[in-house]
């Protein structure tokens, strides 16, 4: 168990607010819930449980399971970089700046790719699977979009190509549009159902 800290999140619920939480469990921790689909979870690697102040009305890890720690550690690192970088404290090249990032997408990239091999497996119902997949392609496509855009603003910050920003953006500017494609199709498709 750990010491009461404070944390604020963004809300599962609803992305545009924040939620202030209390750490009740880091990594590898056993927590008895209150409520949640198992009376007791040990804390997966990665992760951490919180919970808010009033039982039976919180939307806390007993309503959503462990949040994500990692996350929050390699978006904490990069900042720090960023911060130390633009004020001039540290003299790295910006690609080692973006490190962290590039480790994070690399997890993901690894954790998609073994997900998707899963389908070659025998034994694979693909009746189940096909809208999964087409999920898991675009995550995949959204991650290197991700990258193209890091790898190219990187370079065009570190004056190794004269690519005008407008170009650099093209990745970005694609990953945004594929977004709010996905977006609009999941609204309309449940709406329709």
């Amino acid at each position: 168990m750990v010491d009461i800290e404070l944390l604020k999140v963004w809300s599962p619920k609803n992305p545009k607010q924040k939620i202030i939480k209390r750490v009740i469990a880091l990594e590898g921790d056993f927590i008895k819930t209150l409520g949640y689909k198992n009376r007791y979870v040990r804390v997966p690697d990665g992760h951490l449980w919180i919970e808010g102040d009033h039982y039976g009305h919180s939307f806390d890890s007993n309503t959503f399971g462990p949040r994500v720690l990692l996350t929050w550690i390699f978006c904490l690192i990069f900042l720090i970089m960023l911060v130390l970088k633009l004020d001039d404290k540290i003299q790295w090249s910006w690609f080692l700046v973006f490190l962290p990032v590039w480790a994070f997408d690399t997890i993901l990239l690894l954790m998609l790719i073994v997900k998707m091999a899963g389908r070659c497996k025998p034994g694979f119902d693909p009746r189940n699977g096909a809208e999964n997949l087409k999920k898991r392609v675009w995550y995949l496509v959204a991650i290197l979009l991700k990258l193209a855009f890091c790898l190219t603003l990187c370079a065009k910050l570190e004056r190794l190509t004269d690519v005008w920003l407008s170009f650099v953006c093209v990745p970005l500017w694609a990953l945004l549009i594929g977004a709010m494609v996905e977006l609009g199709y999941s609204v309309f498709h449940f709406r329709r159902d």
